[in-house]
């Protein structure tokens, strides 16, 4: 691999020179491709000029409403042919003269009856485009667009791209949140909206999760695979670009309006969604200005029935697996988003276009958990088989009250200028992420004296309890917690492109090169108070029989719950409205609570900062000779990045019983060198291969990287002082990986596709969590305190990890068969990966070093069912993602946490009661899946399962 990089570099060097030797001519053809009406355009058409005096051939793709320009044009006698998956090609004759611009609009579909209504409304023409969108692109991408996004009943960007070969996504309480793409973890990719990056609401990411964006604001979504040097270097597993609508999509006014409504069988609950979407182009002087707006609103009401356990199953010998806490959940959530989006585009000639581009979605998040926690370790355990009896033990009853409102926006300005042999583009932006957690409340209540408790089984425990576990009286206020919590992250970009057009006697291309700045800034803000020992205005202690309400869950017996709005008010009438129970004015003697001074000054003072400053350049060059495209070329991008925190110590040890706080800052840059070539061949009209060598890298998360600890305990214990550390790593390296893919793909005359693909990524300094102990020193963190024993968790570098993959795809039309059977749609994908990870354990570690890849999955799979005929649309769909291991355990490997594969099947029905409105059924998780973890190769320990049950959608629509 260093050979291959370093000859490479090399020919990034060369060959551009080499170009200078040929002349430059000046000459341009632009134009649009449309339908025979001339009023429906055609995105991702091929459009080829052959010069009859050369053996040369010129190529680009149809964007925005069917345009297309090419410049550096030799003159001459041309001929120009369209090629779109679906339909006959088309060629004319067309003469280029120096100097000069000549216009030309192209119309296929002429001999395709079927064409234009399949375009219109039809559920193939979503894919369609996307067909050929991939099949024309200079590297390897999957594509998905609005028809195609509004067929299945995807509510979010997440979900929508879920759909797309080799992607999965993470899910979060039924709903699609984080993307992976290859089967690779979500924190390996970069996900960009109208060309901007989305920073990240959540304190401890750098990747979004993408169900913040409704996906009715999209107009398309891409998934690069493999990287040209113009594109940002960050991403291992794939480059995600989400793109809103644009005035210039459509041929004049446009509209399109949405309204839905929303049940969840699970918990009876309901919900509404409105959307709509509309866009005209004006004429403004000699040119036209487009106007694009989208807006959007839903709110869902759901729950989840969950059961997990506090920490890993403890494995003796002589006995079998058994667990010391175990933990029931019952979520209620209100779920809402907002969204917008304001595309304006002014195009005074085909060969200059200024741009503004504005997205912004608000999204937030209710939701009122509560906990039975049962501490089988604070008992005494009578029997231990294939269950577990406790006497005398400890059950918590807790609820978390919070309201997660996240905001992000993207705003883009910028240009595309033609000139000559020259495309010159700029773009300036500002992207920001807030999320604001205002007004939460912990409480907690205890029964320390439980007469009995019991469990029986391993994979889905069945939890018991005496009486008296269940009574509300015999639960005391513990606890209350009240936080106000704020991150932001912020990121400001200036971008230059710089595109020259060459031609040479055998050769045609061009020459690119460009430059980038991204500065991030992001900070976390903790504030929190911890009240304990809280009365009534007589004096006597609170329990859950003031608060309590019965709860429906599916999993066992419960018991009582608490009443979210009577904590609340009992919180807001006693303690936050309160001075002398503030934190500044606190007054032990007037506030009906003791403030745990230590615990609020630990939680609070959890604050960072971040700066990360991207600079990067690039020079690319593309070559297309006869059947063959070569893009190749060379990025260097400069990190740097500093961090400020806090260093928070909570120490119990004789004579320095104390808090203490201390400042830690620290900075770092590094810079990497991208090469990277992808090649296309051009077989047949209906065959095509590909071969790539990129390089990539992803940089470590926030959280990863943050100067301040999640915890630092010491205690002394027996005369021994002991330390129990959890804390980012401030020497990570960012991941590197080279990477090498092959594919072909099928494109018959009949609307369809077979694609097959080989890939390779060799990653190293991927990260993990790990057991340091051993080789960090504690004074780090302890400062001067001697420690007898020390137990220190921090993420780590692994050595490298190799990591290979098969995809396959075929999708079918079945328009040749005859009726009814030429209705029918198919379309299937599998991604099928291993790994091999060598987590740099030293010799006398107690597992092997090697591991799969931290949260990869083995296996990414989607089928889909479709039938379209008359007035009736059906699509049956099928997701599946294979197992991905979760968490490592370094004592044990047969304690490691794995994600359960999930196979998740929906129904989407629609019927066209006009050629304008349009009604629709969505039925999601009709197999009523569940989320679960599991402990161990055999998934017969619990972490965590959760009960989501099926939704149901019924909406109508109406295009303008």
């Amino acid at each position: 691999m260093p050979f291959l990089r370093t000859r490479l570099s090399l020919l990034a060097y060369v060959i551009p020179c080499l170009w200078s030797s040929y002349a430059l001519s000046s000459g341009t053809v632009e134009g649009r491709v449309s339908d025979q009406s001339g009023e429906i355009f055609f995105d991702g058409a091929l459009i080829q000029l052959t010069p009859e005096s050369g053996p040369q051939r010129y190529e680009t793709q149809s964007n925005h409403g069917g345009r297309f320009i090419i410049n550096g044009l030799p003159a001459g006698r041309y001929t120009l042919t369209v090629e779109y998956a679906g339909t006959d090609s088309v060629s004319e004759s067309i003469i280029i003269v120096d100097d000069q611009t000549t216009s030309h609009s192209a119309r296929i579909g002429q001999h395709v009856q079927y064409m234009e209504n399949m375009i219109v409304v039809g559920q193939a023409a979503g894919s369609l485009r996307a067909l050929n969108q991939r099949r024309n692109a200079d590297n390897v991408i999957a594509v998905v667009n609005a028809d195609a996004i509004g067929q299945l009943p995807d509510e979010n960007v997440s979900e929508a791209l879920q759909r797309i070969n080799g992607v999965f996504i993470e899910r979060d309480q039924g709903e699609g949140r984080f993307v992976g793409v290859r089967g690779i973890s979500p924190t390996l990719n970069v996900a960009t909206v109208n060309g901007l990056t989305i920073p990240s609401p959540e304190g401890g990411r750098r990747d979004v999760a993408l169900d913040v964006i409704p996906s009715d604001l999209v107009e398309s979504l891409s998934v690069s695979k493999t990287l040209t040097p113009d594109q940002d270097g960050d991403a291992i597993g794939g480059s995600i670009s989400i793109n809103s609508l644009s005035a210039f999509d459509r041929a004049g006014f446009s509209g399109k309006i949405t309204a839905q409504s929303y049940y969840n069988a699970h918990e009876s609950d309901d919900g509404y969604k409105l959307a709509g979407s509309f866009s005209n182009i004006f004429t403004v002087g000699n040119g036209e200005l487009g106007i694009a707006f989208s807006a959007s609103t839903n709110e869902r009401n759901f729950g989840t029935d969950n059961i997990e356990s506090g920490d890993p199953w403890v494995i003796e010998d002589g006995n079998p697996p058994f667990q010391e806490s175990l933990e029931m959940r019952d979520y209620q959530i209100t779920r809402e988003r907002d969204g917008l989006s304001l595309n304006v585009e002014y195009r005074p000639s085909e060969s200059t276009r200024i741009y503004l581009n504005s997205l912004r979605s608000e999204f937030s998040d209710q939701e009122f958990r509560n906990r039975a926690q049962f501490n089988f370790d604070d008992g005494d355990i009578t029997q231990l088989d294939t269950g577990l009896i406790a006497t005398d033990l400890e059950i918590s009853r807790d609820m978390k009250d919070r309201l997660e409102e996240q905001v992000i926006s993207s705003t883009a300005i910028g240009g595309e200028w033609f000139v000559d042999d020259w495309t010159f583009e700029l773009m300036a932006g500002l992207s920001k992420a807030e999320e604001e957690e205002s007004g939460r409340i912990d409480s907690e209540f205890i029964n320390d004296s439980v007469a009995e408790a019991s469990y029986q089984g391993f994979s889905s425990p069945s939890i018991s309890y005496s009486e008296d576990g269940a009574m509300a009286e015999n639960f005391v206020l513990e606890e209350l917690v009240l936080e106000d919590n704020y991150t932001e992250d912020e990121e400001n970009v200036v971008k230059f492109d710089i595109t020259r057009a060459i031609s040479g006697q055998q050769y045609n291309g061009m020459i690119k090169f460009g430059g980038k700045i991204r500065q991030r800034e992001k900070f976390v803000d903790v504030n929190s108070a911890t009240y304990e020992g809280i009365t009534d205005a007589s004096g006597n202690p609170l329990t859950l029989s003031s608060f309590s309400t019965s709860l429906d869950y599916n999993y066992g017996n419960f018991g009582p719950g608490i009443n979210a709005s009577r904590i609340r008010q009992f919180a807001a009438d006693n303690i936050a409205s309160n001075i002398a129970c503030q934190i500044d004015t606190y007054d032990e003697d007037l506030c009906p609570a003791e403030l745990d001074e230590d615990n609020t000054l630990l939680d609070s003072a959890r604050d960072a900062e971040f700066e990360e400053d991207v600079t990067s350049v690039y020079v690319m060059s593309r070559m297309d000779w006869q059947d063959w495209r070569v893009v190749y070329g060379l990025r260097y991008e400069q990190t740097d990045f500093s961090a400020n925190g806090f260093v928070v110590r909570e120490v119990d040890v004789e004579g320095q019983d104390s808090t203490q706080i201390q400042a830690q800052n620290l900075s770092d840059d590094y810079s990497q060198l991208l090469p990277s070539i992808n090649v296309r061949f051009k077989y047949s009209d209906n065959l095509l291969f590909r071969a790539a060598y990129t390089e990539s890298l992803a940089r470590p998360s926030f959280g990863d990287l943050t100067p301040t600890p999640d915890e630092i305990e010491i205690e002394e214990n027996d005369g021994e002082i002991e330390a129990s550390i959890f804390a980012g790593n401030t020497n990570l390296e960012p991941y590197e990986s080279q990477n090498v893919d092959f594919t072909m793909e099928y494109y018959p005359e009949h609307l369809g596709n077979f694609y097959a693909g080989l890939f390779y990524k060799n990653i190293e300094n991927f990260i993990f969590p790990a057991d340091v102990s051993s080789i960090v020193d504690v004074s780090q963190f302890t400062g001067n305190i001697p420690i007898t024993e020390a137990q220190i968790i921090q993420p780590r570098n692994g050595n490298a990890a190799d990591l290979y993959g098969v995809e396959l795809g075929w999708m079918k039309q079945f328009s040749a068969l005859p009726s009814p059977f030429d209705g029918f749609l198919i379309s299937a994908n599998a991604t099928l990966t291993d790994s091999d990870a060598d987590l740099g354990l030293t010799e006398d570690a107690e597992r092997s070093s090697s591991s799969a890849l931290p949260l990869q999955a083995d296996t990414v799979a989607n089928l889909t069912l479709g039938y379209e005929k008359g007035n009736w649309s059906v699509r049956l769909s099928s997701a599946y993602v294979g197992k991905r291991l979760a968490e490592i355990n370094f004592e044990n490997s047969d304690a490691d946490a794995y994600n359960n594969s999930r196979h998740q099947i929906d129904l989407s029905v629609r019927y066209d009661i006009t050629d304008h409105l349009q009604m629709y059924l969505n039925g999601i998780n009709l197999n009523e899946e569940t989320e679960h973890t599991y402990y161990g190769q055999n998934r017969r320990l619990l972490k965590q399962r959760d009960e989501i049950g099926t939704s149901y959608v019924l909406g109508v629509s109406y295009r303008l």
